[in-house]
């Protein structure tokens, strides 16, 4: 018997794929396996369990006033319903925004007197600790008492002690969800020695060339990297399966759902064509041309995708692939929209060429398309010729003015700070948008982080890089991003600067910024009726 937890905290919209499509596949292949999603099950704990009122009370008498009207007000709101739940909560920014921050106060308070927690619905931080320091996370593993425990001892402990698992792995995805691994995996393995714990996940194949027998993950029998997923056969020293079948699609299996219901007003499953990258040229991914694209080998994740249809529907299908090939999205919307399939769906697709084939995005749109997601990263064309990123800018604004007409909504990603990039470079791009204001629904600008094993950081001369360093006081086998200096000092301080003084001060630009959902982002865009 395998179990595989997902391990807190990660946005809790939607089942992670890593975790559930591997449970999937493992029974497919014969292996007994059930998911614990601990993400959205200690969620449910700290918020809507019976510790968040004897806490609020314990704190009032004890501090007074500083427990003022909106703390009670935020709990009163989420417990007496869950407003994310609920359609009319997306009709309107402001209502959606509340709910949001009501649900992460509820959180905050709910860490009791862990005081350097600060728990939110989509990231956890502990003050003056680092989750790429190893000492910090062994000190966090070992300590009296986290936010996480009561989950652990009232609800998952029990269940491990139901289930009688040979092996349970843990699917490690993002950076925060670090602390509450170790820490659970080292409850687990203080009360259950004898079961194999195995560690998983994308996070795993981000830390390329980690030493796995240094502590905290000494925890652990066995790390899994997706590599060997793929390439190995039978079985590794934990017992674990590698010989699985990658090549049919990835979705959930409907049985691993668990009964509470995740933070979105109508379900939302994730699901990949293939695996890797079907472009996989962009010189600041750290995956290039390291995960070939693996497409599906038969159209069995249509079959796979009619029975989750015949049994969950209505349901947003959110397709998790880097960059969805075109003729995929095709078949997709043929089959909605000859099935009449109550399923929307969107995805990460690449501004090509491609997309403007007579009929294509018309299809899209009749066949459940409710939003593109593109990453443009910038409209300078000497910058994304360096990126490699295949953008004709022409055609990018092409796409985006068609697409808005069918009735798709567009989510564009920017990045500042690429190295090299001048203020002619930001102006550029301030321009394009401005231009296309009218086809643009929503804005996601970020500042460039280098990640260590990318193309750029192989060769920075190459990208007028003078000075390439580790951040201070990292863990050099757990860092993920280098800082760098180009010929005119720091590309990521110029970003910042520009993006505060001219970029966010364009009132259209800045509507579009905040047109986001909070915290939850493109996993709640589709939903949000005051973007249309």
């Amino acid at each position: 018997m395998f179990v595989l937890i997902v391990p807190p905290i990660a946005k809790p919209s939607e089942p992670l794929i890593g975790a559930y499509s591997l449970a999937r596949l493992l029974r497919q292949q014969g292996t007994d396996c059930t998911i614990i999603d601990s993400n959205l099950a200690w969620l449910y704990h700290r918020i809507w369990g019976r510790n968040l009122h004897r806490i609020s009370k314990r704190r009032q008498s004890t501090q007074g006033p500083s427990i003022d009207n909106r703390v009670h007000r935020a709990i009163s709101h989420v417990q007496e319903h869950n407003p994310l739940l609920e359609s009319r909560t997306y009709k309107v920014r402001d209502r959606y925004a509340q709910a949001v921050e009501h649900m992460n106060v509820a959180l905050r308070l709910s860490n009791g007197t862990q005081q350097d927690e600060e728990p939110g619905l989509a990231d956890f931080r502990v003050r003056g600790s680092r989750p790429l320091v190893r000492k910090d996370l062994l000190a966090y593993a070992g300590r009296k008492r986290t936010v996480f425990d009561s989950y652990v001892v009232q609800e998952l402990l029990p269940q491990i002690h139901s289930l009688q698992p040979n092996v349970i792995g843990f699917s490690l995805t993002f950076l925060h969800q670090v602390y509450a691994t170790v820490r659970v995996a080292s409850m687990i393995r203080l009360n259950y020695p004898g079961i194999r714990l195995v560690l998983g996940g994308a996070l795993i194949d981000c830390w390329q060339g980690a030493d796995w027998n240094q502590p905290p993950f000494d925890l652990f029998d066995g790390v899994v990297p997706f590599k060997a997923l793929r390439r190995q056969t039978g079985k590794n020293m934990t017992g674990f399966p590698t010989d699985l079948p990658l090549d049919q699609g990835f979705l959930i299996d409907p049985v691993d759902l668990p009964k509470q219901r995740f933070l979105a007003p109508q379900n939302i499953f994730p699901m990949a064509f293939g695996l890797g990258c079907a472009w996989g040229r962009c010189t600041f991914c750290p995956d290039y041309q390291s995960h070939p694209y693996q497409p599906p080998a038969t159209n069995n994740w249509l079959h796979h995708l009619e029975q989750l249809v015949s049994k969950c529907s209505p349901f947003v299908l959110h397709l998790t692939d880097s960059c969805a090939p075109p003729n995929y999205l095709d078949q997709l919307a043929h089959a909605i929209h000859e099935r009449g399939w109550p399923v929307r769906w969107y995805a990460f697709v690449r501004l090509s060429r491609a997309l403007l084939a007579p009929g294509r995005l018309e299809l899209w749109a009749k066949g459940g398309c409710g939003m593109l997601q593109f990453g443009q990263e910038t409209a300078a064309e000497g910058l994304l010729k360096k990126m490699r990123k295949g953008i004709s800018i022409p055609c990018a604004a092409e796409i985006l003015k068609k697409s808005s007409e069918m009735g798709i909504r567009n989510y564009v990603y920017l990045l500042f700070g690429f190295p090299g990039e001048t203020e002619m470079d930001q102006l550029q791009t301030t321009q394009f948008v401005l231009q296309h204001q009218n086809y643009i629904h929503f804005l996601n600008n970020a500042i460039f982080n280098l990640p260590k094993h990318s193309p750029i950081a192989s060769n920075p001369q190459g990208f007028d890089i003078q000075q390439l360093r580790s951040f201070p006081g990292e863990d050099s086998d757990l860092s993920l991003y280098l800082d760098f200096q180009d010929a005119s000092g720091s590309a990521r301080q110029r970003a910042r600067i520009f993006l505060q003084r001219t970029f966010l001060s364009e009132p259209a630009i800045h509507r579009r910024v905040q047109a986001l959902p909070p915290v939850f982002k493109s996993n709640h865009a589709i939903f949000a009726d005051w973007a249309v």
